[in-house]
C-alpha cells in the first residue's frame, strides 16, 4: 500500500454563543482556524487528519510531499522522518492522524483498541469560556451547569489580576461548590501575580487548577508556587513532548498535564507525553 496524494481543506469554524464572542488574554476571536488533511492510497483507502490552522500553506505541502509514495502502515518510521526533517509539529499532526484513521480502517478497528484499548468508560468535559464580565461569566457558567449538566467549567483569564478576582468570586456564587473550576492565564502572570490570586480569590472557590499562570519556562517558580500555597496547577505550553515531561516531574512543577495534540506533533507523542507522566 502506497500513498498517492495527500489533500488539505483550509475550514473556518464559527462560534456560537455562549462561546462566542471568545475573549482570550489578548482580542476576541468569533471562530477557529482548523486544516483537515485527507490521505489517499493506492488502494482505495482514504484516511483523514485534523490539526490546528497555525501552520503556512508551505509547510503542509512539505510535510505532504515527504509521504507521497510511502506505505501509510509505517506511522512511527514516518513521523519520525518527518520530525527529522524539521517539519513543524502541527503539519505532522495532521498527517499522522490521517494515517492512524487509515490503519484503523484496515483493522476494522477504532484507534483506542489499537493503542492499547481503553481505560475507562467515560471521560467528562468541561463547559468553556473566554473571559467575560464577571456578570456574563456567572450567568454563563449558570446555564452550562443548568442546561448542559457541566461540573467543570474552565474561563480564561491573565488579562488583569483585578478582573480575574472579581470573576472568580461572580462563578463561585453562581455555582458554588456544584461545580469544579479551571482557569487559564496563558502564560500571562509573574509569580508575585499568581500569589496574589491563589492567596485571595482564588482560594476561596472550587479551584480543580490554575492552568498554565507563568510563563512555560518558569517551572521552578510553578513548581514554589505548589509547595508554598498548595494549589493545583496544570501546565499546557510547558509540554512540548514527552522529554519536556522530565523536567516537569522532576522539578514537581505541575499537578495535571494538558499537552496539545498539534503542539506535540501527533497522537503518538502524546502517548508517550501520558507513558512519561
Amino acid at each position: 500500500m502506497k500513498i498517492v496524494e495527500v489533500k488539505r481543506h483550509y475550514i473556518w469554524i464559527p462560534y456560537k454563543p455562549p462561546v462566542d464572542p471568545y475573549w482570550g488574554w489578548q482580542a476576541p476571536s468569533h471562530g477557529a482556524h482548523a486544516v483537515v488533511i485527507e490521505v489517499l492510497t493506492d488502494e482505495g483507502i482514504t484516511g483523514l487528519g485534523e490539526t490546528a490552522g497555525r501552520e503556512t500553506v508551505e509547510h503542509h505541502a512539505e510535510v505532504a510531499k515527504l509521504v507521497i509514495s510511502k506505505d501509510p502502515r509505517r506511522i512511527t518510521e514516518l513521523i519520525a522522518e518527518l520530525k527529522f526533517q524539521g517539519c513543524r509539529p502541527a503539519a505532522i499532526s495532521g498527517i499522522e492522524m490521517a494515517l492512524w484513521d487509515i490503519v484503523g480502517k484496515i483493522a476494522g478497528l477504532p484507534l483506542y483498541q489499537l493503542l492499547g484499548g481503553k481505560v475507562r468508560e467515560r471521560v467528562s468535559l468541561c463547559g468553556l469560556m473566554g473571559v467575560k464580565t464577571p456578570k456574563d461569566s456567572a450567568e454563563t457558567a449558570k446555564m452550562y451547569y443548568e442546561t448542559y449538566g457541566f461540573q467543570t467549567i474552565k474561563t480564561k483569564a491573565g488579562r488583569d489580576i483585578t478582573e480575574d478576582e472579581k470573576i472568580a468570586i461572580a462563578l463561585h456564587d453562581a455555582v458554588g461548590e456544584k461545580v469544579k473550576l479551571r482557569f487559564d492565564a496563558n502564560q500571562n502572570y509573574s509569580p508575585e501575580d499568581v500569589a496574589k490570586l491563589i492567596s485571595g480569590a482564588y482560594k476561596e472557590v472550587n479551584l480543580e487548577y490554575f492552568e498554565q499562570p507563568c510563563d512555560e519556562d518558569m517551572l521552578a517558580e510553578m513548581a514554589r508556587l505548589r509547595s508554598d500555597f498548595g494549589v493545583p496547577i496544570a501546565l499546557n505550553e510547558s509540554v512540548s513532548d514527552a522529554s519536556s515531561v522530565f523536567n516537569i516531574a522532576r522539578m514537581g512543577a505541575a499537578d495535571y498535564l494538558a499537552p496539545d495534540i498539534p503542539t506535540a506533533g501527533g497522537i503518538l507523542e502524546i502517548v508517550r507525553i501520558a507513558a512519561v507522566a
